[in-house]
């Protein structure tokens, strides 16, 4: 695991060593307390994502310009005040993710420079699912029939 916070827009990462919000803004400083980056969150973030297993915190914000902001966390405290904060200062449901979230968010960012903007959901556990033996669409298990086909599920 990682031993130093980071925060990576667009894929350039610098390290942090600490995070405050105010209000809407969100300061990442260094270890002197230097702020490093300042990021200001309000109705721009278009996806709030989080991954609990690799501790990461991806915002997709749309406006003059399309961002993946990135925050990976050195510790578990770090991680879950972190992404306590963001929670209450965006303005979308954070959205569980896996260990693809980094890609997820980039492939969001495509679509809306793209003009598409698609609905945002959370990552599908596939051990809680079935799959129709007629089409191949996931159905929760339990379900009796396809939710897409119709045919009776296993």
């Amino acid at each position: 695991m990682l031993t130093t916070n980071y925060l990576i827009i667009n894929r350039k990462p610098q390290p942090f060593e600490s995070m405050e919000m105010d209000v809407e803004t969100m300061m990442f400083m260094d270890e002197s307390g230097n702020i490093i980056d300042v990021l200001v969150l309000d109705d721009s973030v278009f996806a709030a994502l989080y991954c609990d297993e690799v501790r990461n915190t991806t915002l997709v914000v749309y406006s003059d310009e399309i961002r993946v902001i990135t925050i990976l966390w050195a510790s578990d405290a770090e991680y879950e005040a972190g992404r306590r904060m963001i929670a209450d200062v965006v303005s979308v449901p954070l959205s569980s993710q896996n260990k693809k979230i980094n890609r997820y968010g980039e492939e969001l960012a495509k679509k809306l420079a793209d003009g598409v903007k698609l609905q945002v959901i959370d990552a599908v556990d596939n051990s809680a699912m079935v799959k129709c033996p007629d089409c191949g669409m996931l159905s929760p298990k339990g379900t009796p029939y396809c939710m897409d086909c119709g045919a009776e599920l296993p």
